[in-house]
């Protein structure tokens, strides 16, 4: 990928360059570029260990190529959206990007994390542009650990580096407990966990509402969500009619690991959730109803070509006679998009800001 094309280039160039961790060092890289983590251990060597956290699939799965490449790397790929699994007090080395995360609250109770996993005297660095919020995340390590510093700079990209000298305080994002809502729609009353890492916190946004009013749902029917963030839709909709089965997907941990949570917190157990890109670990199934907010909007950020993904993967995995519903903003024209891959298309309920769409697959 060109220089100007990637906005993680100067950054990865920049760790790499800084940070060169020492042979038989203990690494945790949160967020960090594949080749990057695969550089470091590379330099650490049998006698240490990197272990590299990410919440977003493709790039977890560029580091598990990293591991095939080269089994004899001392590297775990983990993907996961905290920290839990991961020992305090283990590594010599923590590395974070502050661009790899989806919200400032997100970075926060990471940055408590990950000093928690910190030896004493080790060293916690943190690497980004301004516009990801490098800035404050200096601030706040400076608040943890008592002393924050730059090391380099390089076309709007920083490294601030902070030092473990003491136990890493507690802040009130590490110790707040969960928020938790109430949600009442199609005469389902359902407790849900808000994730300021995936999308609408706070509340169920008022397309996500939409899309769940135009659901038809059958006894009998296989439903696949995609993209289910908290997971509301498919959770309603399993509750809908008798034998549903709903098949939930998504490509970030932090929305995977929610909704996992929101359907214990109800006791709903006729859901599968299970980590894709799109669709693609699930290609192979075939679902009666598939319903879907295509995103516009990928990490890092604006992706035209990813609502169209979406569109093509729940006409791939919808069976015949299947029905598709898309919600939108009005002012995106998908009709004709839908209408090759599906021919039959049309409004099924909709207001002045946004439209369900249904596709009857022939």
């Amino acid at each position: 990928m060109p220089r100007a094309a990637d906005p993680r280039f100067y950054t990865n160039e920049l760790l790499s360059e800084t940070i060169v961790p020492a042979a038989g060092q203990q690494v945790l890289a949160l967020g960090i570029a594949a080749e990057v983590v695969g550089e470091w251990a590379r330099a650490v060597g049998r006698a240490g260990k990197v272990v590299a956290v990410e919440h977003w699939l493709p790039d977890w799965r560029r580091l598990r190529v990293e591991c095939e490449r080269d089994p004899t790397l001392p590297l775990d790929a983990v993907f996961a959206g905290s920290l839990a699994g991961i020992n305090e007090a283990d590594f010599d080395i923590v590395a974070i990007d502050v661009s790899s995360y989806p919200s400032t609250a997100a970075l926060a109770r990471m940055a408590h994390a990950a000093g928690a996993r910190l030896k004493a005297h080790g060293v916690c660095y943190a690497a980004g542009p301004k516009d990801a919020g490098i800035l404050s995340f200096g601030k706040r390590l400076e608040a943890l650990f008592g002393n924050a510093e730059p090391l380099a700079y390089r076309k709007g990209q920083r490294i601030i580096a902070a030092h473990k000298l003491h136990d890493v305080a507690s802040t009130p994002e590490a110790t707040t407990e969960p928020e938790i809502i109430i949600a009442e729609m199609r005469g389902q009353r359902l407790e849900l966990e808000m994730e300021p890492a995936v999308f609408a916190h706070g509340s169920v946004d008022e397309a996500t509402a939409l899309l769940i009013d135009a659901l038809e749902i059958a006894p009998g029917d296989r439903m696949a969500d995609l993209g289910c963030g908290s997971g509301v839709v498919g959770m309603v909709a399993a509750r809908l009619a008798p034998d549903v089965a709903v098949t939930m997907t998504d490509a970030d941990a932090y929305a995977l690991e929610l909704a996992q949570r929101n359907c214990a917190r109800n006791g709903i157990t006729n859901i599968t959730i299970t980590a894709a890109d799109v669709a693609d670990t699930i290609a192979e199934q075939r679902f009666t109803v598939v319903a879907c907010n295509p995103p516009f909007h990928q990490r890092h950020g604006h992706n035209p070509d990813l609502a169209l993904r979406f569109m093509r993967a729940a006409s791939e995995v919808l069976e015949p006679g299947g029905r598709a519903y898309f919600v939108a903003n009005r002012f995106l024209a998908y009709e004709a998009k839908l209408s090759t891959l599906f021919g039959n298309v049309h409004e099924v309920v909709g207001d002045e800001r946004y439209k369900v769409l249904l596709g009857m697959k022939t």
